[in-house]
C-alpha cells in the first residue's frame, strides 16, 4: 500500500492517535493489513504495541465514534475467536499441514545400498487407500530380497528410518536362515538319495550273484545224477574185478 495521497495519511493518522504509536509502526500496520484501519488496530494489539490514545479523543462525528468505541470489542472478539478455533477449522489446518507434510518429504527405494527411485510420501498414501492389503504385502515381501525404505525431505524422519532399516536387516537375516536351512535340508535329501541308490545296487548285485550261483549249483546237480554210459560202466566193472582179484591173492 502506498502512502502518498491525503485518504492514506488520514489513516496512518487516525490509526497513530488511536493507538498511540509511531508514524513508521502505522504505516506498517496499514500495509500489512491492505489500507484496513480496523485490521490494522487489530494487528498492533495482537504486536501488543497498542498503548491506547495519548488523550481523550473527541469528535462530532458520531459514526467516527461509534467506530472507535467499538475497537476494543472487535479485538476482543478476535482475540476469542483466535484462542478457541472451531473444530472445523483445527481439522482443516491439521489436514492442510498434512498435505503439505506428504509433498515436502519423499519414501526413497534402494535395493542392495542403490537407490532406484523416489516418490512423494502422499503417493505412497494413495497407494496404500487404494491397493490395502496387497501394498503391504508388497512391501513386506520386499524386504526379504534386499529392498530398502527410508524417508527424508524437509522434516527429520531420522526415527523412522532407524525401524526401517531394524525391520529390513531382521527380513534379511530371517531370509539367509531360511535359505541356509533349505540348503541343509536339500543336501540330507541327497545324501539319503544317494545312500539308498547304493543300496539298491548292492542288493541287485547280490540277486544276480545268488542267481548265478544256484544256476551253477544246477548244473552240477544234473550232471551228477546223468545215467552212465556203457563205457563207463565197463570201466566200472574192471575196476572192481581187479579190486576183488588183489584182494583174494592177498
Amino acid at each position: 500500500m502506498g502512502c502518498n495521497n491525503m485518504d492514506d495519511f488520514d489513516k496512518i493518522e487516525k490509526l497513530r492517535q488511536r493507538a498511540n504509536v509511531s508514524y513508521s509502526e502505522a504505516g506498517d500496520a496499514l500495509r500489512a493489513c491492505n489500507g484496513d484501519l480496523l485490521d490494522a488496530m487489530v494487528y498492533l494489539e495482537r504486536l501488543g504495541k497498542v498503548r491506547g490514545p495519548e488523550q481523550p479523543s473527541f469528535s462530532t462525528d458520531s459514526q467516527e465514534k461509534t467506530s472507535y468505541e467499538n475497537v476494543p470489542e472487535v479485538v476482543v472478539r478476535s482475540q476469542t475467536e483466535n484462542t478457541d478455533p472451531s473444530f472445523g477449522s483445527q481439522l482443516g489446518h491439521l489436514l492442510k499441514t498434512a498435505f503439505q507434510k506428504s509433498l515436502d518429504n519423499y519414501l526413497v527405494v534402494s535395493h542392495k545400498n542403490e537407490e532406484k527411485f523416489r516418490i512423494p510420501i502422499l503417493v505412497l498414501i494413495l497407494a496404500f487407500l487404494f491397493f490395502n492389503i496387497a501394498a503391504l504385502i508388497a512391501v513386506i515381501i520386499s524386504l526379504f530380497f534386499d529392498v530398502r525404505y527410508s524417508f527424508v525431505g524437509k522434516d527429520d524422519l531420522s526415527s523412522v528410518n532407524r525401524v526401517m532399516e531394524q525391520a529390513g536387516s531382521k527380513a534379511t537375516e530371517w531370509m539367509h536362515e531360511s535359505y541356509a536351512k533349505q540348503q541343509a535340508k536339500e543336501a540330507q535329501q541327497k545324501e539319503a538319495q544317494q545312500r539308498e541308490a547304493r543300496q539298491r545296487e548292492e542288493a541287485a548285485f547280490r540277486a544276480a550273484k545268488k542267481n548265478e550261483d544256484t544256476k551253477n549249483d544246477t548244473k552240477n546237480s544234473s550232471e551228477s545224477i546223468r545215467p552212465k554210459t556203457f563205457a563207463e560202466k565197463e570201466v566200472e566193472d574192471l575196476v572192481r574185478k581187479y579190486d576183488e582179484e588183489d584182494k583174494k591173492n592177498k
